[in-house]
């Protein structure tokens, strides 16, 4: 992910689309980080201040997000 990213960082192209490459990119960390973490509080390895099942419709929506900023993105190039 990181070449495709630098590379398309470094074209020419317009600042919404730009906006649109760095929402997608964040968004898709978060999510990445924030599945590992509720997996591991539901199997009891961490300690998860709450219920981690809350944090799961926040969690799809934010991967929606990034996955309607890719379609997006790709559609734009």
């Amino acid at each position: 992910m990181l070449p495709t990213f630098s590379a398309l960082s470094e074209m020419q192209i317009s600042g919404q689309l730009l906006l649109g490459l760095w929402v997608h990119h964040i968004a898709g960390i978060l999510v990445v980080l924030l599945v590992i973490y509720i997996d591991l509080a539901v199997k009891g390895s961490v300690h998860f201040l709450g219920e981690p099942y809350k944090l799961m419709r926040p969690v799809a929506l934010l991967w929606f997000l990034a996955l309607s900023g890719g379609i997006h993105i790709y559609l734009s190039l």
